[in-house]
């Protein structure tokens, strides 16, 4: 017999044959196995089982295979790695799942905008209306978490058109228009979602919901009544109390709004289990009873409730500002050490090292406007404990404090100890230490050195506000007020002389004052100075009101800037301070006179004759004072009056030019009186003491004229 003999070609043919059918047996088999796992929810296994698919090499199930190792990646939130394996399923064929489940991964690690792309892509392959109302929602969805609030509103409203009941969609409807404050039309959407919701959750959302839309339409008594339907559908809600509080505090019905909030917080105290959302609602209520009494101007009640806020809340990024607003500033040491123990113990446990070295730097500048040096030393040191590296807000107090107890090297040991340690902006750190050095150098009388580190700091920041106080100063000191001025306009807008208030004032003095003279004697070109002038004064106000000088120029400056009712306001508390210096209150009077002959609406002559008669009562030898009386009355057609006070006036005069306006005027008044005979005797005295005087000369050419 013969026997078949196989070529070695052939022999390789078969191999490679058999292996082939080999292969598609263990991918079909890998491909079951990894189903049977999947379907059991059994991801891990699934994805074994499909990776040893997918390396048989089948190209047959390839794209299968891609898809499910893509969708298993999915489900074990392996997210990255799952888009490439749906990247490679659609390479080789565009299907709606693999797209779909792309789209899910982007959605699941915050790429809304690649997700939206993808799930508009499934929507354009989706077969059935189920599947296209899910996709343009889930692009929907995907649009309005990555802010594309227009595209969103027309996806939600394709997946509308398939299934107009459906509440998740029409909730996210009216969501976006809420987003883009267009209140009203969020409005009428979510009373389309109150039509189409049926179990209790979904009602009092939607009742909540229109109440907040009305809410941020200022309709608050509109509101109220729709967040007490929510809350008769949904009683554990607690917040919707708290939004009825917000709209009587909005109302100004203080009493009602703190019923209101302390009602939200009885309720959340006597819960059996308290969470850690329990403290914070109840630290934004005890905010709300806060507010109320903040706008009733109660302080005392205000400070109460901060300390519950911080109780309940001291995370709350708001309790900084309450605390500078209500204890800081007012320098209310006692509310400040009855709070600082629950504030230090919470910084501390949250790790707010900002906060508590902002706390300790507070305090001791309290304590040093209180005069309590020690006090205030031993809190600007925890401060720069605190916060270590120390900021210029915080190390610079306690340089300064090092400075007036005259520890200069301790203060120049600190920063040279704090120039060693390395930072990450060292262009923000080496001014705040050459200002340091240079408040060092000043103390100690050496001013060249001085002078020498803060315009090192100028040539890199020009508005550096020590750098120019100090500069300003000490062109002060040698009477240069040219270069003082230049120096300290540049810092006169600054916010930070909060510890340092007697240089604050002699900066602000100095710059009120100059703009003040500068407007008054450019009448033309004032404007700007006098506003300047305004706002400095306001300063200056802030740390002490009771400068009578100030008063008084503030009050010229505001009737210059036709602000007659506060320029008025300015001239009475003058007017208070200057009792017991008579010269000044004549002052004040004739500008109290001036601002009722302007008006605030029209002249209030009465008022002004008061005022002028005031003045000349608390100096009669105020010449400025006796004129603006007698040009008063002349304005007002008593010429008879008028003659006699410029008569008055004639003896307040020390020049000669005056005296002979001051017979002028009542030359002219008894002109106008037609009374000639004593107009002629007047204006005779007056051209004794000025042959040239023209008005005069004038005037008695009119008087001599013959008689018609």
């Amino acid at each position: 017999m013969f026997s078949l003999v196989q070529s070695p070609h052939m022999k390789t043919l078969l191999t490679v044959f058999f292996s082939f059918i080999s292969s598609i047996i263990l991918s079909q088999d890998y491909l079951k196995q990894g189903d049977a796992c999947y379907t059991q929810k059994n991801f891990s296994c699934a994805y074994d089982n499909y990776m040893k698919g997918y390396e048989a090499n089948l190209p047959a199930t390839k794209n299968i295979l891609y898809f499910r190792v893509g969708y298993c990646l999915n489900n074990m939130k392996r997210y990255e790695e799952a888009k490439v394996w749906f990247w490679r399923a659609l390479k080789e064929k565009t299907e709606l799942d693999p797209t779909w489940s792309l789209a899910f991964a982007h959605y699941s690690t915050f790429k809304y905008d690649s997700a939206a792309i993808y799930y508009v892509r499934a929507y354009g392959l989706a077969t059935t209306n189920e599947h296209k109302k899910n996709t343009s929602y889930y692009a929907g969805l995907s649009y309005f978490l990555g802010k594309n609030y227009t595209a969103a509103l027309t996806q939600f409203s394709a997946s509308l058109k398939l299934d107009s009941t459906d509440l998740s969609t029409q909730t996210y409807v009216a969501r976006t228009h809420f987003s883009v404050k267009n209140y009203t039309a969020a409005e009428t959407e979510f009373k389309k979602l109150l039509a189409i919701s049926k179990d209790s959750g979904s009602i009092s959302y939607a009742y909540k919901m229109i109440g907040e839309s009305i809410y941020s339409q200022r309709r608050y008594t509109m509101a109220i009544p729709l967040y007490r339907t929510a809350m008769q559908y949904n009683p554990k809600d607690r917040q919707l109390i708290g939004y009825i509080g917000d709209c009587y505090l909005n109302l100004s019905k203080y009493d009602s709004a703190r019923l209101t909030y302390q009602q939200a917080i009885d309720q959340t105290k006597s819960l059996k289990n308290q969470f850690l959302t329990d403290s914070i609602f109840i630290g934004s209520m005890n905010r709300g009873l806060l507010s109320t009494y903040i706008n009733e101007k109660d302080t005392t009640n205000a400070v109460r409730k901060l300390a519950d806020i911080i109780k309940y809340d001291v995370e709350n990024e708001e309790i900084t500002n309450l605390l500078n607003l209500l204890v800081i500033k007012r320098k209310d040491i006692k509310s400040l050490e009855a709070m600082m123990p629950s504030l230090i113990t919470g910084y501390k446990l949250y790790k707010m090292k900002p906060e508590l070295a902002w706390l300790y730097n507070n305090a001791a500048m309290v304590y040093e406007q209180l005069n309590q040096q020690s006090k205030a030393m031993n809190y600007y040191r925890l401060a720069v404990q605190a916060n270590y590296l120390p900021t210029d807000y915080i190390g610079a107090g306690f340089i300064r404090s090092l400075i007036k107890e005259k520890k200069y090297k301790e203060a120049t040991d600190s920063i040279n100890a704090w120039e060693k340690v390395p930072n990450q902006y060292p262009s923000l750190y080496k001014p705040f230490f050459l200002n340091m050095r240079g408040r060092i150098a000043y103390a100690q009388n050496d001013t060249a050195t001085a002078a020498k580190y803060f315009k090192e700091v100028i040539k890199t920041n020009y508005t550096s506000t020590d750098a120019n106080l100090f500069l300003g100063r000490m062109a002060i000191d040698r009477k240069d007020s040219t270069n003082a001025f230049g120096y300290w306009s540049r810092i006169s807008g600054a916010n930070n002389f909060v510890t340092e208030q007697d240089m604050a004032m002699q900066v602000y003095r100095f710059i009120g004052v100059r703009n003040f003279e500068t407007a008054s004697k450019n009448p033309n070109y004032g404007y700007s100075s006098y506003t300047t002038a305004s706002e400095v004064f306001d300063k200056i106000f802030a740390i002490d009101s009771n400068i009578a000088l100030i008063r008084l120029y503030a009050g010229i400056t505001h009737l210059q800037l036709k602000r007659v009712y506060t320029g008025k306001m300015h001239l009475l508390k003058a007017a208070d301070l200057y009792q017991k210096k008579k010269d000044s209150l004549a002052i004040v009077y004739r500008w109290l006179g001036f601002a009722e002959m302007r008006g605030e609406t029209i002249p209030n002559y009465t008022k002004a004759f008061d005022y002028y008669q005031k003045g000349m009562q608390a100096n009669p030898s105020d010449s400025a004072v006796v004129n603006d009386l007698a040009t008063a009355y002349y304005q007002q057609k008593d010429y008879t009056k008028a003659a006699e006070i410029f008569g008055k006036s004639v003896n307040t005069y020390k020049s000669i030019g005056n005296k002979a306006v001051a017979y002028y005027n009542k030359a002219l008044s008894y002109y106008m009186n037609k009374q000639k005979a004593e107009s002629m005797a007047e204006v005779n005295k007056s051209l004794e003491l000025n042959p040239q005087y023209a008005d005069a000369k004038k005037l008695k050419a009119e008087l001599e004229k013959p008689t018609q």
